[in-house]
């Protein structure tokens, strides 16, 4: 009998740690945003609104019970999430991407949608009377393993599907370009947002998600001392400095992989750095600059590899990786 009680007792446990860790996999509409949050109301403009995102995670959705079409890999944390001010009658919410990607979304009355392959390989959502409130969304990879670079977006015009343009180019990380340091464009449009900044702001750091990697290899790119990593042609990260500056900290976090740094000042100079503070996450200093646009790119030092990574902007010097 005592037998039995123990096996008994060790049966229930078990299955109360399975159901533990069933649980821990869910998607966690809490989570704060990998790439953001946005109030919209209906009629905005510009439309569609475009959010640069990457896909993938390590949570397998097909298997939380979500609903029809719900798969894909993803994060916990939502990708996105928009506010809406008001029912809207239409809503299109839609990935374009170079890969196979799933995209999930909690509704306002928490209600779960799911799309796999709608216009081709692009999944879409189309929302009818969608509620005022919180939506959460998140972009799946197909495949376990892959992070693809892609951009949603949010319509009300039923003419809008993929197809339109705006894709953030995808990020292969297959090779190397030896173009010289005009093979990265400081005019293009950077992957992960703008964002103006004053001396003195608040909070700080500032931290912004990014994924880091690209195609172009730095070392071959002739922008001088320390310059390593492969990078995409645009920049991940802009900063527009509205006055001179006597101390900023640039500098990179990741758990995912070896990340490096590369900066082109207010002042048109490069500066890179790959491992700094006795690890491999970046830093650089910027002494004295004058207002003007800073670009930033966050590399992977290994070709091919795409990592979640945190950029983060500080005036303390007590702040780094």
């Amino acid at each position: 009998m005592r037998t039995w009680m123990i096996t008994g007792i060790a049966a229930i446990a078990a299955v109360c740690g399975m159901s533990t860790t069933v649980e821990a996999q869910r998607l966690n509409t809490s989570g704060t945003p990998n790439f953001g949050t946005r109030a919209i109301a209906p009629g905005f403009t510009p439309d569609p609104i475009a959010v640069n995102v990457t896909s993938g995670g390590s949570l397998n959705v097909a298997g939380m019970n979500l609903g029809a079409g719900c798969t894909g890999y993803a994060t916990a944390a939502p990708d996105f999430r928009f506010n809406l001010s008001g029912t809207s009658q239409f809503l299109r919410i839609f990935v374009e991407a170079a890969g196979d990607t799933t995209l999930i979304i909690n509704d306002a009355s928490n209600q779960w949608h799911c799309a796999d392959d709608t216009y081709g390989t692009n999944p879409g959502i189309d929302l009818t009377n969608a509620p005022r409130g919180q939506y959460d969304v998140w972009i799946g990879s197909y495949r376990s393993g892959e992070q693809i670079r892609g951009a949603l977006k949010i319509t009300e015009l039923r003419s809008i599907q993929p197809g339109g343009g705006s894709v953030a180019p995808p990020s292969t990380g297959s090779g190397s370009n030896s173009g010289g340091a005009s093979a990265l464009d400081p005019r293009a449009n950077p992957n992960f947002g703008t964002r103006n900044i004053t001396p003195g702001f608040t909070p700080d750091p500032m931290n912004v998600n990014v994924t880091s990697g690209g195609s172009i290899n730095a070392a071959t790119a002739g922008l001088g001392a320390g310059c390593v990593g492969y990078l995409t042609r645009q920049p991940d990260f802009r900063i527009n400095l509205t006055a001179a500056d006597s101390f900023l900290r640039v500098y990179a976090t990741s758990t995912a992989g070896d990340v490096t740094l590369v900066i082109n000042g207010s002042n048109g100079q490069w500066i890179c750095n790959d491992d700094s503070y006795g690890g491999t996450n970046p830093s650089v200093d910027l002494r004295n600059l004058g207002a003007g646009q800073i670009d930033i790119w966050v590399g992977s030092y290994q070709s091919g590899v795409q990592a979640r990574s945190v950029l983060h902007v500080t005036e303390l010097e007590s702040n780094h990786p």
